[in-house]
């Protein structure tokens, strides 16, 4: 896994858009908002970086492609082309970016740990007993993201849809946070202001 600022990453690149594809690019030059196109492009270099050390190859040779099985636009569950078998899934927001590759299933996903949520938030994302574990929290907010970057890494491995967010309850009966659910790990990580989970699913 990698972790970064999108503004370290950059910085470190004379060119990061030669990493990406065509279609990234138009998707990043589409973006209205400079932080959030930063932020993309960013993304998208530790995600050939994660992608190259599992095929030990340069990060230059690594092509992913995404497509809708919906609607076929280029967006979706990212797939490295030339090697099925290695998964990859990146998350950015608030100047940061994360990526992790590997075999099996994986899903990432961070969140800024400051702002408020809205309580409609929290009923549609949350399980009764999850509700409970949240507002008993010393600090409720940090509590909710640390469960929402779990179910979004868990959306990203086709597990759950924001719709199912609700039914699954990630909280075990001592109060604590869940390592595993239904055979898919789940480790949280926190740094710099930044709470994230990534969720993996072996294929053995």
């Amino acid at each position: 896994m990698r972790f970064a600022r999108s503004a370290d990453v950059l910085d470190q690149l004379p060119d990061p858009l030669r990493l990406l594809t065509a279609a990234e690019r138009r998707r990043a030059n589409a973006l209205r908002f400079d932080a959030d196109r930063r932020d993309f492009i960013a993304a998208h270099v530790p995600a050939r970086q994660c992608v190259a050390e599992v095929m030990k190859v340069d990060p230059a040779e690594v092509t992913i492609e995404q497509r809708c099985a919906t609607c076929g636009g280029p967006h979706g569950k990212p797939l490295v082309l030339d090697a099925p078998a290695v998964d990859v899934s990146w998350s950015h927001g608030g100047g940061h970016v994360a990526a992790v590759a590997g075999t099996g299933r994986l899903g990432i996903d961070l969140e800024p740990a400051f702002g408020p949520r809205r309580p409609a938030a929290i009923r549609a994302a949350l399980a009764p007993a999850e509700t409970r574990w949240v507002r008993a929290s010393a600090d409720p907010h940090a509590a909710f993201t640390r469960l929402w970057v779990r179910k979004e890494a868990l959306i990203k491995i086709g597990t759950l849809t924001l719709s199912t967010l609700s039914t699954v309850d990630l909280i075990d009966p001592s109060g604590e946070l869940l390592p595993r659910w239904r055979g898919i790990t789940l480790t949280g990580w926190e740094h710099a202001h930044v709470v994230g989970a990534v969720a993996h699913r072996s294929t053995g």
